[in-house]
């Protein structure tokens, strides 16, 4: 039996909920041009070996979805797990989800809902854009810093970006000094290279750079 203190709690914890999808859903933010669409079995076909079509290539069989692409003016067709499928051809539930390209200045809202009153649409839904971290570099090499990714650097740079009065050491190959990232970085009082047993650790393969980044 459930006591006076638990159906509060419970209740609060619907509420909760229910405050949390209202929130998340007014904050959605949404693929301009684009939405996704789960057509019954056989309705559409794009040309075996492509992934993505002109709409005049696709093959639709159902006359409202045709209607429904002229109307909203379907530039583009995509067969979203097309990839999956080359791999798993048996995975027959993932053949008739595609992807629908259309003019960015058409409301997606308003696009989703007429498809999704059509007899031959599974289910129909906006492209959603997820922005997993808020903390992202403007170095425009970030991208192919595999190494930072690899330790989800971005997820502890939403938590902090460190202070500049920590001081790190770092024991590998050297440090080429006079680069654009360490400008004003590097301890004045310097380091030492204990292979030549001298105080210039300059970086003599530039592994020592990279780990020092």
């Amino acid at each position: 039996m459930l006591t006076r203190n638990r159906v509060i709690r419970f209740l609060l914890a619907v509420i909760l909920c229910v405050v949390m999808g209202c929130w998340t859903a007014a904050r959605a933010e949404y693929a301009p041009g684009q939405i996704m669409v789960k057509f019954k079995p056989g309705m559409v076909k794009i040309p075996k070996g492509l992934r993505i079509a002109g709409v005049e290539q696709a093959t639709v069989l159902a006359e409202s979805v045709r209607a429904l692409n002229a109307k909203h003016g379907i530039l583009k067709i995509e067969q979203l797990f097309k990839k999956a499928l080359e791999i798993r051809p048996d995975w027959t539930h993932l053949e008739n989800d595609y992807v629908l390209y259309f003019p960015e200045d058409k409301n997606v809202l308003k696009v989703v809902e007429d498809y999704q009153k059509d007899p031959y649409v599974v289910s129909a839904s906006p492209s959603t854009i997820l922005r997993a971290f808020a903390t992202v570099p403007n170095d425009p090499l970030f991208g192919d810093q595999y190494g930072l990714t690899n330790i989800k650097a971005t997820q502890a740079w939403d938590k902090t970006t460190g202070e500049s009065s920590v001081v790190i050491a770092v024991l590998d190959t050297g440090i080429k000094s006079d680069h654009e990232d360490f400008a004003g970085r590097i301890d004045p009082r310097g380091g030492w290279d204990f292979v030549h047993e001298d105080a210039n650790p300059i970086d003599d393969y530039g592994h020592g750079t990279a780990v020092s980044g």
